[in-house]
């Protein structure tokens, strides 16, 4: 059975970097029926519907006066009409078999039990990098697992080679049944940002439905700096957001807490390292002191930087 699918792509202020993205859309071997666009920033609607149209694709342009993702994403679920929603960043870059690749998994599931699906990312790291998040339980060898830490492993490129379940789907390219958008939705007290939303909400959805991970859809995640939080206040989430999923989500055992404590200070000595050895020493600074005081709301319970 061939299913339809909306692609909804939250934005603020990266005109340039969601114009490319949608352009790998438009050379996409299966086409979106629609495209819904949602506008944080101050994009000109005309011309982005116009642009979306003349490739003959349904566009839905909405516009908030409040950013926020969490929000964006539940608001952008009220508008699709597709039985299967694609979330994608405004800077990630398709490969032109991406949405065949997921499309498949959907449409070779004629029970229904698989209720999300996502791609693999192209990522390279500097020697040295992998092992050091490892060690530290920010990373692992298995694709897409929650780790007792509550840290995700990304999907990537070249580390898994036929469909495989996984434990959470990266938000900068997860997609769902549109059944399983009518039971969750996106957890908004994680406020404008909302980092790690994407791991809430699709690991809450994992209890329920299967999420797949498939290597036929490749992706890279380009991270545009243009449109994001300051240093610090990431910094703050590093350490504060990771503790709120693991307080909302995660066995309070002896071993998983060591596992948050001992993650947490991983992240601490990465943004110390990086303040010692890279150019922007005052942004990874900034970053670090974001992460005591992230540390510091935990034990206070109070969010002063909100």
């Amino acid at each position: 059975m061939k299913h339809t699918l909306s692609i909804i792509i939250c934005t603020k202020d990266r005109e340039q970097s969601l114009k490319n993205c949608l352009d790998t859309v438009f050379c996409q071997t299966r086409q979106p029926n629609e495209i819904i666009i949602v506008d944080d920033g101050d994009l000109n609607e005309d011309k982005i519907v116009a642009l979306v149209e003349c490739n003959q694709i349904v566009c839905r342009y909405l516009k908030k006066d409040i950013p926020g993702l969490p929000a964006s994403r539940n608001l952008g679920i009220e508008h699709a009409q597709g039985d299967i929603v694609l979330f994608l960043d405004d800077d990630v870059v398709l490969d032109p078999d991406y949405v065949a690749g997921v499309m498949e998994i959907y449409e070779t599931d004629p029970k229904r039990q698989i209720g999300g699906v996502t791609g693999a990312l192209k990522v390279s790291y500097r020697p040295g990098v992998l092992p050091f998040l490892r060690f530290f339980g920010l990373d692992g060898l298995k694709p897409g697992a929650i780790l007792p830490s509550g840290y995700g492993v990304l999907v990537r490129e070249g580390e898994f080679d036929q469909p495989i379940e996984v434990q959470w789907l990266s938000g900068c390219n997860m997609s769902y049944r549109h059944e399983v958008l009518d039971e969750f939705r996106f957890d908004q007290r994680l406020g404008t940002y909302g980092w790690g939303e994407d791991r809430d909400f699709s690991f809450r959805v994992s209890h329920r439905y299967k999420l797949v991970a498939t290597p036929k859809a490749k992706l890279v995640h380009l991270e545009d700096s243009a449109g994001r939080i300051d240093a610090r206040r990431f910094g703050f989430m590093e350490t504060n957001y990771v503790y709120r999923f693991f307080a909302k989500n995660m066995p309070k055992k002896p071993v998983t807490r060591l596992a948050l404590g001992w993650a947490i200070v991983g992240v601490m000595i990465k943004n110390l390292l990086l303040a010692m050895t890279t150019p922007n020493h005052r942004a990874m600074l900034a970053q670090l002191r974001g992460n005591l005081e992230g540390l510091y709301a935990i034990k206070t319970g109070k969010d002063f930087m909100a």
